[in-house]
C-alpha cells in the first residue's frame, strides 16, 4: 500500500518564531512523503482556504495544519498520520494552549450556534478544561495550530455548504466555524493529548503552564 501524500500547510505573517522553524525541520525527517505549503500575509480564513485548494489540486491525502507560532514534538507527523490511516479518522488535533494568562486548552466540549427570530446568529464555544490527559478522545472541535485533516473531508464540506468550510460564522473563528460545519455534516473530531505542543507568546505556553495555573 502506498504511503499517503501529506501537505504541511502553514499560514503565516511575514516572520516566524525560531522555535517553530527548529521543530518544523524535525518534522520534515518523517518517513511519510511531505510537502510544505505556505500562505503569507493574508486573512487567516483566506489563507486556510488557499492552502486547502492547493492540497486538493495537488492530489494530497491529508493536510497537517501548523501555525507559525507553535512548537511541535518531533514525532507529531508519525503519531497523527499512523492513527488516522489505521482507523480512518478524518480529523485529529494535538493539544495546545492559548498564549495568554490565564491560559486554556484550545479544544472544545461544545460549539453551539443559535439563530434568533430575526435570523441573527449567536455562537458559544465551551472549552474542554477537564480534558483527559495523555489520551485519545472525541472533541467538538479545536484550533488548527496542530491539526491533521483528510483532504476528502474538506472537499466534501465545501460541496455540502457551497463555500469554503473556513468562512467565519459570526462570533466564531475560522477554525471553530470549520468544526461546526464538520459536526453538521456528521464528521467526528478527535484529540490526541499525548501530542503536546508549545504556543509561543511572551513565553512558551504548554500543558505544564496550564497545570501549574490550576494548582494556584
Amino acid at each position: 500500500m502506498d504511503k499517503p501524500k501529506i501537505m504541511l500547510a502553514i499560514p503565516m505573517y511575514h516572520t516566524v518564531e525560531a522555535g517553530f522553524m527548529m521543530s518544523l525541520l524535525e518534522l520534515l525527517s518523517s518517513d511519510y512523503p511531505l510537502q510544505v505549503a505556505v500562505e503569507v500575509g493574508t486573512l487567516i480564513y483566506m489563507a486556510r482556504t488557499r492552502l486547502a485548494k492547493k492540497a486538493i489540486e495537488g492530489g494530497f491525502d491529508y493536510i497537517l495544519w501548523l501555525d507559525s507560532d507553535m512548537i511541535f514534538p518531533a514525532d507529531t507527523v508519525k503519531k497523527l498520520v499512523d492513527k488516522a490511516v489505521e482507523n480512518d479518522y478524518d480529523y485529529i488535533s494535538g493539544i495546545y494552549f492559548a498564549r495568554a494568562l490565564p491560559t486554556a486548552p484550545v479544544i472544545c466540549k461544545e460549539i453551539k450556534v443559535d439563530e434568533d427570530e430575526n435570523g441573527l446568529l449567536s455562537a458559544k464555544a465551551t472549552r474542554y478544561f477537564d480534558y483527559p490527559r495523555d489520551s485519545f478522545f472525541e472533541i467538538a472541535g479545536g484550533g488548527f495550530g496542530c491539526c491533521l485533516t483528510k483532504v476528502s473531508m474538506i472537499k466534501d464540506l465545501a460541496q455540502q455548504f457551497g463555500m469554503s468550510p473556513f468562512n467565519p460564522i459570526p462570533g466564531l473563528s475560522e477554525d471553530y466555524s470549520f468544526n461546526v460545519r464538520a459536526t453538521e455534516a456528521g464528521y467526528k473530531m478527535w484529540c490526541d493529548s499525548t501530542i503536546k505542543c508549545g504556543h509561543v507568546g511572551a513565553m512558551v505556553y504548554t500543558e505544564d503552564t496550564y497545570l501549574r495555573q490550576q494548582d494556584q
